[in-house]
């Protein structure tokens, strides 16, 4: 099974893309509650990111496929 997943699905692409605000020392800004606030970009080219990246160099995150 691994290897046709393998040969069918070789290419990597960006799935998610969180960012955060920081202060000049690397500080997250957060909330009242200490909490990082994230965001996100709608519409930005990851595309660049995976460049360079064979499917051999991925890792499969356990328990967080999306549906």
């Amino acid at each position: 099974m691994k290897d046709k997943i393998k040969t069918e699905h070789n290419n990597i692409a960006v799935w998610d893309l969180t960012f955060y605000k920081a202060d000049d020392d690397g500080n997250a800004l957060k909330d009242d509650q200490g909490k990082v606030i994230t965001y996100r970009v709608e519409n930005y080219d990851t595309s660049y990111l995976a460049e360079g990246l064979d499917v051999d160099d991925l890792e499969e995150v356990e328990n967080a496929r999306q549906h």
